[in-house]
């Protein structure tokens, strides 16, 4: 029989054992801990790789908003009629005295702002003289009086508001009890006409003559100075900046004397009106008036004389220059084109965000000049109450939701508690942009950029239009109802407020115009020294040397002659209207007679320069260089990471002069 393999048979009593035991599946405990340890590194591995991930995320999101907001503010300026002379960093001790030899690159933090007790108030607190609040002052803002608006001081005034504020601004009264500010408002620079105040043979009375009041005429040796007469019972006010000359350490110096506000008598001429009653018979055209520079016992018209003036050196010759004083009134305005209010309230103790209205006959007001007559052009200097305060220009929307998004995020909102390990802050609870430790201030602020009125106050004080702040993605709510009930719709805003990690803008500007001077000890923020046969006191001849504040700016060399390495007639060459960015790099400043510089080297562009490069062309202009003008500006964005600043800058050169 066929014994069937696929079945199993079973005799009774029988047991059957294969040759395998059948054993259940799975891990043991030490199984399970080393696949535990395995899974945990390779997590922690692909973990780390997260906080490099997400500080990316972040550097690249800070790039790109510090690229946006410096884009912005470049953009502004180039819009602009015309752009600020200069941007300087003031002597905290002495704000009459400019640092010249601080460079423009610097970002330290200054522990103690001064170690003399004498420096004003601001500049006790290490904080306003600390990276990008280096160059706070402006020089020259110049813009035309324009048309009265009918939303500025109820109609009565052209406003304008200042395009670096919020400003430092303090109000006060001067001895004779006339209303003071901060700022210094002029008009466009007189022209000089330097001439004798003693009678001769050519003129027996020894009257200055003047063709009519844009100029001035000057005695540097009588210390005299005439202006064109105006008939009336008043009197005008005149800025007079100049320089002179002293003896240190052997060598003669100059010393500049620049505006300022807060010790106006140093630079203020009163030039008193002439009274009809007072003309001879007949006589309807009074001539100009000599009167002294300087103020005396009894005599109060002139400015104050410099304690250290060398009355044998005297003025450096054709430094000067003059232009008339707006005057800043508190009560309503009268005839005098020449008049200026504040429309923008004061915040805290000293800051404003710099709205100002002037007299509207100033509108219709032409001036005098070189070129024929022009409209009446105002000039500002003041000082910027802190460049980490950030302020935009924006367009509320046309329609609802009225929200808009800030160019940057985190805004600071009072109660913030701030990092206590900046040593250069003693404030480390947040109060407001302001900084006013005995009152809260507003954390934003928004003020209709046409008409000076604010919008929005949020965080202290009342205003008509009602809004919230998302701080952390940084967008502003407008209430709709406000809006439109105020018909803001479009409207052009300008906006104010703080951010995190110190955000702040800081505007660069090579100075409108370049003078020479003989030796490069007396170089000051707006000269220079041109480079001689002697390196070591003279520097090289194919070189420029510029104070350290202009340092990687651009100038523009207006005419230059140069001698050649080539064969005559191409020996001696002229060249014009050639840009060259000043040197940056510190690693290649340059002593030059015992003074750090920066220079431009015209080799850069003309191989063909000589080892004695500069010709002297009497034929021409005199000057082997003339006409040297700044030509760039430059916007910075810095933020802080932890103890480290970064910054994000763009350049531009200028497509228009200022305004002079």
């Amino acid at each position: 029989m066929l014994e069937d393999r696929g079945t199993n048979y079973m005799r009774h009593g029988m047991t059957i054992r294969t040759s395998a035991r059948r054993q259940t599946a799975g891990f043991s405990l030490i199984e399970i801990m080393v696949a535990l340890v395995v899974l945990t590194i390779g997590i922690f591995a692909i973990i780390r790789l997260f906080p490099g991930g997400f500080l990316t995320i972040l550097r690249t999101s800070e790039q790109t908003q510090a690229q946006g907001l410096v884009q912005e503010q470049l953009d502004l300026q180039k819009q602009l009629p015309a752009v600020p002379d200069s941007i300087v960093a003031l002597d905290p001790i002495n704000p009459n005295i400019i640092l010249a030899d601080i460079s423009p690159e610097t970002l330290r933090d200054e522990s103690v702002a001064s170690a003399s007790s004498n420096a004003p108030g601001r500049y006790q607190d290490p904080y306003y003289v600390s990276n990008v609040n280096h160059f706070l002052h402006v020089m020259g803002e110049n813009f035309r009086i324009s048309a009265p608006s009918a939303n500025s001081a109820g109609g009565s005034g052209a406003l304008y508001m200042l395009q670096r504020g919020p400003v430092f601004n303090q109000f006060g009264t001067d001895g004779m009890g006339n209303p003071t500010d901060s700022l210094v408002v002029r008009g466009l620079p007189l022209q000089r006409t330097e001439q004798s105040s003693l009678a001769t043979f050519a003129n027996p009375t020894g009257a200055a003559l003047l063709a009519n009041d844009a100029q001035y005429g000057i005695d540097y040796q009588q210390r005299k100075i005439a202006f064109f007469p105006r008939i009336g019972n008043s009197s005008r006010q005149f800025v007079f900046a100049y320089e002179y000359l002293i003896t240190t350490g052997g060598a003669v110096v100059i010393v500049p004397v620049i505006p300022n506000a807060a010790t106006p008598a140093t630079t203020t001429i009163t030039v008193p009106d002439i009274a009809t009653a007072s003309l001879p018979p007949g006589v309807t055209t009074p001539s100009p008036v000599w009167q002294d520079i300087f103020a005396s016992a009894g005599y109060t018209n002139g400015v104050t004389k410099p304690a250290n003036f060398d009355d044998t050196l005297g003025f450096h010759l054709n430094a000067d220059e003059i232009s008339r004083r707006f005057r800043y009134i508190t009560s309503a305005f009268d005839n005098d084109p020449y008049e200026y209010k504040w429309y923008s309230p004061q915040y805290a103790t000293d800051a404003n965000v710099g709205a100002l209205v002037f007299n509207p006959s100033g509108y219709s007001q032409v001036t005098a000049g070189s070129t024929g007559n022009q409209p009446l052009t105002a000039r500002v200097d003041y000082t910027i109450f802190d460049n980490h305060i950030i302020h935009e220009d924006r367009s509320i929307p046309v329609a609802p939701p009225y929200d808009i998004r800030l160019s940057l995020q985190f805004i600071l909102v009072n109660g913030h508690v701030g990092d206590p390990n900046r040593t250069y802050d003693t404030l480390t609870t947040y109060n407001g942009m302001f900084r006013d430790t005995a009152n809260t201030t507003p954390n934003v602020l928004v003020y209709n950029a046409n008409t000076g009125d604010v919008i929005t106050s949020i965080g202290a004080g009342s205003s008509p239009v009602g809004g919230i702040l998302e701080d952390r993605p940084g967008i502003l709510h407008l209430n709709q109802n406000d809006v439109q009930a105020n018909n803001l719709q479009g409207a052009t805003v300008r906006i104010y407020y703080r951010t995190e990690k110190d955000w702040g803008t800081e505007l660069q500007k090579a100075n409108a115009h370049y003078v020479q001077t003989d030796t490069p000890i007396n170089v000051q923020y707006n000269s220079c020294y041109v480079g001689g046969s002697d390196a070591a006191n003279d520097g090289g001849p194919n070189r420029i040397y510029f104070p350290l504040c202009e340092a990687g700016k651009t100038v523009v060399l207006g005419e230059f002659f140069v001698r050649t390495n080539q064969a005559a007639p191409n020996d001696r060459l002229r060249f014009a209207n050639e840009a060259y960015q000043v040197n940056g790099d510190s690693s290649s400043f340059e002593s030059v007679g015992g003074r750090l510089m920066t220079w431009i080297d015209i080799g850069t562009q003309h191989s063909e320069a000589a080892s004695q490069a500069w010709v002297f062309d009497s034929q021409q202009t005199g000057r082997s260089v003339n006409n040297i003008r700044g030509g760039s500006i430059r916007v910075r964005v810095v933020w802080r990471d932890t103890n480290r600043w970064r910054k994000i800058e763009n350049n531009s050169f200028l497509a228009q002069p200022s305004l002079r």
